[in-house]
């Protein structure tokens, strides 16, 4: 059984060049060696993620921080101070010392420790980062269960079992445009709360960057021909039938009309949205579906990254013509 709690082991692996998945608070990552460039382009291989588009660092300690970069601007290091470990992904100059494809040759790196104690005792026992997207293949839902990860890649050499994601979605990446902090993803830490420590903390709305891990118009998206709706009158009649699955953000007045129903929270509570939603998007997707519709939540805290994880899954179905 390639799924198990045995930090030494995965240690062991990811020392003789392997990856391994591992569990963060946001979601799992496929880890590998940062500085080990044949086990790094295996990572972009298996994903089949373009090699343009950048990794994320994760780092245990903060010493770490300076085998990756020589300046981390102040207003970047305070949110560190107060964020780290957590799900806080800072975009920063790299060390002309740190030579890695997982920054897809650009001239920054995006550098965060993750909260979860198990992928931190891991990191601490490693002498070297680790380089982690999300362990999904390039473009689906990011797994938040060692068993997502185990259907995605089931011949992984090892998943490190964490336990469901505390936040299930990915973390919030910040970094400076004209030297104003801004937030250039959304994700499980909100806006708001950066702004309580940078007030003039800015949403760059609209971005499609390459040098910004999980920041393309394709991403989060399952199979299941996806369409985002607001109210439950968008919906065509043919939405209540036995192949049409609906993951909803508020209650509809007929219930049981709808036979693949899910809730993304029973109270308004974003944050428990923000956990059920790549969940509940694996669960639809495996049932095989002819369509799937999604409600989106209001576009305030952890709204904000949910829609964008939706508008980017419903933004794949129209490019690619589904």
């Amino acid at each position: 059984m390639n799924i198990g709690n045995d930090v030494n082991r995965a240690a062991f692996l990811l020392q003789q060049g392997r990856m391994v998945a591992i569990p963060t608070e946001t979601v799992y990552g496929l880890a590998a060696n940062v500085f080990d460039d044949l086990a790094i382009q295996a990572v972009f291989e298996r994903k089949g993620r373009p090699l343009d588009h950048p990794l994320i660092v994760h780092i245990g300690r903060w010493q770490d921080v300076q085998k990756v970069t020589d300046q981390m601007p102040e207003q970047l290091a305070r949110l560190a101070d107060w964020f780290w470990p957590g799900p806080l992904t800072l975009v920063v100059p790299t060390s002309p010392r740190f030579k890695s494809l997982c920054t897809a040759q650009q001239d920054t790196v995006a550098l965060r420790m993750p909260n979860h104690p198990t992928t931190l005792s891991l990191l601490q026992a490693l002498p070297f980062p680790l380089a982690a997207p999300s362990a999904n293949p390039y473009t689906r839902v990011s797994p938040t269960q060692a068993d997502h990860v185990s259907h995605y890649f089931p011949d992984l050499p090892y998943i490190l079992d964490g336990g469901p994601c505390t936040h299930g979605l990915e973390s919030t990446i910040v970094g400076l445009v004209d030297h104003r902090v801004t937030v250039l993803r959304p994700g499980a830490l909100s806006l708001e709360e950066i702004q309580k420590i940078e007030p003039e903390a800015v949403l760059h709305e609209g971005i499609a960057n390459r040098a910004i891990p999980g920041n393309r118009t394709l991403h989060y998206a399952p199979r299941t021909p996806t369409t985002a709706f607001d109210h439950w009158d968008e919906l065509p009649q043919w939405a209540e039938t036995e192949r049409i699955g609906i993951i909803a953000a508020s209650t509809p007045k007929t219930p049981g009309a709808f036979p693949h129903l899910w809730h993304l929270t029973p109270v308004g509570d974003l944050q428990a949205a923000g956990r059920n939603l790549y969940r509940q998007w694996i669960e639809a997707d495996q049932l095989q579906l002819d369509h799937l519709f999604i409600q989106r939540p209001p576009r305030v805290g952890m709204g904000i990254a949910i829609n964008d994880r939706i508008d980017k899954a419903c933004g794949q179905r129209t490019e690619q013509g589904h």
